[in-house]
């Protein structure tokens, strides 16, 4: 399955190859977040810079996975309850600023996004959406020429909007402020 979602993903990353074969002012970017692949689940992310605001970048992402025991376990509410998380999927508006207008090294930025949870507990499950705000801080590392890889550490709001996060009569705790690190790997156009 890690797989078939990989393959799908660079599918779309070579098309985009095809499509955007002619240099501008402008850049493209698509990246993923690998880590999600290893928890059952996808990310793709196209970026978009303009010649015009040379040192801004903007994105969509779409993205899911499960949440490893452990994460789930940070929460001292739901530590060894039992609880099985997953992300359904979430979509995110991304602004990132580059101080470097060549899109290298240290950015800032920000993600709005839509969240779809479903929790798990006893053989039974709900589903909950959240609005998530987040700011985040990261640095760029361009290598093979259009390559580059990207870590960054995100610090959120996590507010629920809609559904259900209790099963039994028992409340899965839904953290309000999100603490998120992960590293991108990209390429740009």
């Amino acid at each position: 399955m890690i797989k078939k979602k990989l393959l799908t993903t660079l599918s779309v990353l070579a098309l985009s190859t095809t499509l955007y074969a002619q240099k501008t002012d402008a850049s493209f970017a698509v990246e993923i977040d690998p880590s999600t692949y290893l928890f059952s689940g996808y990310s793709l992310h196209l970026k978009k810079s303009f010649a015009s605001l040379s040192h801004w970048q903007f994105g969509l992402g779409l993205y899911a996975m499960d949440f490893p025991k452990i994460l789930v376990d940070m929460n001292p509410h739901n530590k060894d309850e039992g609880w099985n998380q997953r992300l359904e999927h979430g979509y995110g508006l991304f602004a990132d600023y580059y101080f470097d207008k060549k899109k290298s090294g240290t950015f800032v930025g920000m993600q709005l996004a839509h969240q779809k949870y479903k929790i798990t507990k006893n053989a039974k499950d709900v589903t909950y959406n959240t609005f998530l705000t987040m700011l985040h801080l990261g640095y760029n590392y361009s290598f093979f020429e259009n390559f580059y890889l990207k870590p960054w550490i995100g610090i959120g709001y996590n507010n629920k909007i809609s559904g259900s996060s209790s099963i039994d009569g028992e409340e899965f705790d839904i953290a309000k402020l999100v603490v998120f690190p992960t590293v991108h790997l990209g390429y740009n156009f």
